[in-house]
């Protein structure tokens, strides 16, 4: 987003929880994203889906 825009961080907030907000597993705050699991195989699992959304949505 453009400099200047006051609005860009809450249509980035509000686009991350239009595409990944859900994923299980997926928390998005701000312009940060965590990824909670209960090990390491759950979180790369999610990480896949998280990664594959991401390709489908640009």
């Amino acid at each position: 987003m453009p400099f200047g825009i006051s609005s860009a961080s809450e249509v980035l907030q509000k686009r991350a929880y239009q595409v990944f907000g859900d994923i299980p597993g997926v928390h998005i705050m701000s312009d940060d994203m965590l990824i909670a699991a209960k090990d390491e195989k759950e979180h790369d699992q999610i990480f896949e889906n998280v990664l594959e959304r991401a390709r489908k949505n640009n």
